[in-house]
């Protein structure tokens, strides 16, 4: 079952702060499963998680609303999202105010990327809080300096925290390779697999020419990203690209202020697709191969959002798979 969030007419990947944003989510079942053997991905309660990175169309949504003067006094923009080939959205002073930062030709389905994890804090409270010009420093999270601040209680739009990023991207209650006698897994990969994902290929737009099921957007040959969703991989729940395409930060906080990242991105080496290899970063880290994806409880109030169940499309694209 897919649901898409959005807070007024459902318009995918407008560019305008007057579209509301979509986020297309799958619900994460099994409540209350079983860790693996490092003690990681128990999630006692029903969550979605966002079944594609957050794009640079829908982030782009995001900075025309909260920034329409595009004066980034909130340091949201990162300027090499303009100025590298691989990011997707540049800042146009001259475009009226309100839609002053623009994506780039092929780039409004790909993940954004060269985001802080203090960036994702604002995003979900954006997103929490009804979109618009709605406050970004408090909401899911109150911000402060350093990024620091835990979820609060009461959020309902949020960033995964490492239970619930680690399930959705790796747990599998019928996992045939499991040693365990038959209680729930844990894949290796993100792709329901424990087999080395195969690299994808992609044209010049940035689409996958290999797609499949156990492929990935990693140790690219050609460094760039591409389209979210693009390899058809997903794993049980039905996420895609939680290996490979970016790395996505989730709240874990650990060595100090870092916060953790997961699923490796078009950069990373096999070992940081799986399971076990996760890395870490400052929280006011950025980079080409760095973004994120959205979480949120089952059923958020009317007054933040409105969930639509049944299959629906992204780019021509959509699966329906049966939960348990």
């Amino acid at each position: 079952m897919f649901a898409r969030l959005f807070f007024a007419a459902p318009f995918a990947f407008a560019v305008t702060a007057s579209a509301a944003t979509v986020v297309e989510t799958v619900l994460v079942g099994n409540a209350g499963n079983a860790a693996d053997a490092t003690g990681i991905g128990s999630v006692s309660e029903l969550y979605r998680i966002g079944t594609y990175e957050v794009t640079n169309a829908q982030y782009s949504e995001f900075l025309n609303a909260v920034d329409p003067a595009g004066a980034n006094s909130l340091n949201l923009y990162n300027p090499s999202m303009g100025s590298d080939p691989v990011g997707g959205i540049t800042l146009n002073p001259a475009a009226p105010a309100g839609a002053r930062f623009e994506l780039k030709s092929d780039k409004g389905n790909k993940p954004v990327n060269y985001v802080s994890f203090i960036d994702t804090m604002r995003f979900a409270n954006w997103l929490q809080n009804g979109q618009g010009a709605s406050n970004t420093e408090d909401g899911a999270y109150t911000v402060i300096s350093g990024g620091l601040a835990g979820r609060n209680p009461g959020a309902t739009v949020f960033i995964p925290s490492q239970n619930e990023w680690y399930k959705a991207a790796y747990f599998d209650p019928a996992n045939p390779a499991a040693d365990d006698n038959g209680t729930p897994d844990y894949w290796l990969f993100p792709t329901q697999s424990d087999s080395v994902p195969t690299r994808a290929t992609a044209d010049a737009a940035g689409d996958v020419t290999n797609p499949g099921s156990n492929v990935a957007n990693y140790f690219a040959e050609v460094e760039n990203v591409t389209t979210v969703g693009g390899t058809s991989s997903v794993s049980f729940f039905g996420t895609f690209d939680q290996a490979g395409n970016v790395r996505e930060w989730n709240e874990a906080v650990i060595f100090g202020t870092n916060r953790q990242i997961r699923g490796g991105g078009f950069l990373s080496q096999t070992n940081r697709l799986q399971s076990t290899g996760p890395d870490s970063e400052m929280p006011e880290f950025e980079a080409a191969d760095l973004g994120f994806r959205i979480a949120m409880v089952p059923e958020p109030s009317a007054a933040v959002a409105a969930i639509l169940a049944g299959g629906l499309s992204l780019a021509g694209r959509r699966r329906q798979r049966a939960l348990v």
